[in-house]
C-alpha cells in the first residue's frame, strides 16, 4: 500500500489530504514529516494535473510553478527575491535537472527540494521580482498555465463566465 492510499484511506479521499497536509507541514517546517507531507502533496497534484495540463507542457513543471506561487505568496517580495536569487547563485555552478535522485536544502525556504524545483521556484521568483529578466531556461508556457489554474486569475472565473 502506498503512503497515498494510506493517506487517502484515513481520510475518507485524497480531495481531504491537501488541508490536512498543510496543517502538518505548519506545525514543523523544517522536519523530516514536513518533507514527507510535501512530497504527498506534489504528487496529488500530479495525479490530479494530469488530465487536466494540455499537451505539449510538463506537468512537473506546472506542478512546481503551482507550489512556488503558492509559497511566495505566503512569505511575501523580500523573501521570495532572497530565495530567487539564492537559487540562481546555486544553479550557476551548474544543477542538473534530469537527476531526480539528488536533494537540495535552501536557506531561504524549509524543505528539500529536487533540482527540477529549484529551477522551477527560481523562474517563478524572477517572474515575480523581476519579471524581464532571462532565468536561462523557458517553462513560460507551463507558467502562464499555472497562472491561469489559480483561483481570481485569468481564463474563467469561479462561475463559470469568461473576464
Amino acid at each position: 500500500m502506498t503512503h497515498l492510499s494510506i493517506l487517502a484511506t484515513a481520510l475518507g479521499s485524497l480531495a481531504d489530504a491537501d488541508p490536512a497536509l498543510k496543517k502538518a507541514i505548519a506545525l514543523n517546517e523544517d522536519s523530516e514529516i514536513a518533507d514527507l507531507c510535501r512530497e504527498a502533496r506534489i504528487k496529488i497534484a500530479r495525479r490530479n494535473l494530469k488530465a487536466a495540463v494540455p499537451r505539449g507542457l510538463r506537468t512537473d513543471v506546472v506542478v512546481f510553478c503551482l507550489a512556488a506561487l503558492e509559497t511566495f505568496k505566503e512569505v511575501g517580495r523580500e523573501r521570495t527575491q532572497a530565495v530567487a536569487f539564492e537559487i540562481a547563485s546555486l544553479a550557476s555552478s551548474g544543477i542538473n535537472i534530469k537527476d531526480r535522485t539528488s536533494r537540495f536544502r535552501l536557506l531561504g525556504l524549509p524543505g528539500e527540494f529536487s533540482a527540477l524545483q529549484l529551477v522551477v521556484y527560481m523562474v517563478v521568483g524572477l517572474k515575480k521580482v523581476a519579471p524581464r529578466a532571462d532565468a536561462g531556461i523557458d517553462f513560460s508556457r507551463e507558467y502562464a498555465f499555472a497562472l491561469a489554474m489559480l483561483p481570481g486569475k485569468k481564463g474563467k472565473s469561479r462561475s463559470g463566465k469568461s473576464r
